[in-house]
């Protein structure tokens, strides 16, 4: 009976052993792709051993910071100081270990935003403009700094709505920052340049206006060689003249429109380097109606009653001799969050090229259900052809429409244009 009780004893500690085994594995990767440490060393000791053993496993105990790895041992006498203290890293276990696979947001995104906070706040204390910033505001490091906890920092699922009825990336009050879960993970795994909007949160929840980004703006664009690597996934880019990133000049988009006014934070424009494909996604681009309130909070929002908007862009290409440039297709998308039945919900857009037309296409929709939550989704697929080798301009309008006799609270969204492209010969 004895020999039994040990047999199980034991194979509960095995199991429990390999549930802790796999929660370092997946740790390990996610580690190594985010804060970019050139290796990491997992030391184990058999399952049997660990299993054997009573006391608890001290995860990442030493760092050798001469080459960069991490090792996992059981002895605690093997800490190194410099890593234990490492505030970024104390800030990215717990929030890895006391947030993955849970609701409460305590996972990449919380600790990739406080490193790029980090970033931030080293940009301020060692660059001369850096330093002119937090002079010229009266800024005080410590305070900044305070924001950069998981105790601080929460991840939500959206949609954000701020005061003003917009749908926002996050929302900053004393003491506390909301982050859009979503939105936030696309920022990093795009690796977008989005540290105004840290700096811009961290500066709310220590209580210093920054409407308009007036003190964040500053920073944008950020010093392209203290920016860091925030994707997980691992990308492998089209190589040689295969990448049209050069040809698409996604970086000189002109805009226009309600959907998208002139402003550094209307549109993000992301060329997907292993695709080929550009991806437009809109940050107000938002039709609403009635009252609503913030998923965070109780407060009453009243959303601007406004059932039109639009957006123009203007794309430039510049094509090598005897190239022309190929729309294989042109997405466009909308984010639906309709209370009552009967509210109706379009969205149009043209696409052509310079000295070209075409035609209007349109997507329509009505709610037949309450509490309807989903996508429009409205596609073209004829191929466009540029004019060959040269400059030409891609022209996108487009505009959404709600209609509702209600007082309830809906919104639709146009959230992204995606376009794929590809070059081929004049000849053919």
């Amino acid at each position: 009976m004895n020999m039994n009780m040990n047999m199980n004893m034991n194979m509960s500690r095995d199991r429990n052993m390999n549930m802790r085994l796999g929660k370092l594995t997946s740790f390990k990767s996610i580690l190594t792709k985010t804060i970019s440490i050139a290796a990491v060393s997992l030391l184990m000791a058999s399952s049997t051993t660990w299993a054997a053993s009573s006391s608890k496993i001290s995860i990442l105990e030493a760092f050798n910071k001469s080459n960069g790895s991490i090792a996992i041992t059981n002895n605690s006498s093997s800490v190194n100081d410099k890593f234990k203290n490492n505030d970024y890293f104390n800030n990215y276990f717990k929030s890895f270990m006391e947030g993955h696979d849970e609701n409460n947001g305590g996972d990449h995104v919380r600790a990739t935003f406080i490193k790029m906070g980090e970033t931030v706040l080293k940009f301020l204390t060692s660059t001369d403009e850096g330093m002119k910033i937090v002079t010229d505001f009266n800024l005080d490091y410590t305070s900044l700094k305070s924001t950069l906890t998981i105790d601080v920092i929460t991840a939500a699922q959206g949609p954000l709505i701020d005061n003003n009825g917009s749908i926002v990336d996050a929302l900053g009050v004393p003491g506390r920052i909301v982050l859009d879960h979503d939105k936030f993970f696309e920022h990093f795994e795009k690796d977008r340049d989005v540290y105004y909007l840290v700096f811009h949160e961290m500066l709310r929840a220590i209580a210093v206006n920054d409407d308009d980004y007036v003190i964040s703006k500053t920073i944008n664009p950020f010093r392209s060689t203290m920016r860091i690597i925030t994707h997980i996934a691992t990308k492998y880019p089209l190589l040689g003249d295969q990448l049209l990133s050069t040809i698409v000049l996604a970086n000189q988009i002109a805009i226009s429109g309600t959907g998208c006014p002139k402003s550094t934070d209307s549109l993000f424009a992301d060329f997907d380097f292993e695709r080929n494909i550009l991806d437009i996604s809109f940050k107000k681009y938002l039709l609403g109606t009635s009252t609503a309130k913030s998923p965070n909070t109780t407060t009453p929002i009243i959303l601007t009653s406004i059932y039109r908007k639009n957006c123009a862009l203007s794309i430039p290409v510049q094509l090598p001799v005897n190239k022309r440039l190929v729309v294989s297709q042109i997405d466009m998308s909308e984010k639906l969050d309709l209370a009552d039945v009967g509210v109706a919900v379009s969205m149009q857009f043209e696409a052509f090229l310079t000295g070209q037309s075409a035609p209007v296409l349109k997507k329509e929709f009505t709610s037949s259900a309450e509490s309807l939550r989903g996508k429009l989704l409205l596609r073209r697929n004829d191929i466009l052809n540029s004019n060959c080798g040269g400059s030409d301009l891609l022209r996108l309008n487009t505009s959404s429409i709600m209609k509702t006799t209600t007082g309830n609270a809906n919104l639709a969204e146009v959230d992204r244009i995606t376009l794929y492209f590809k070059v081929e010969d004049c000849s053919l």
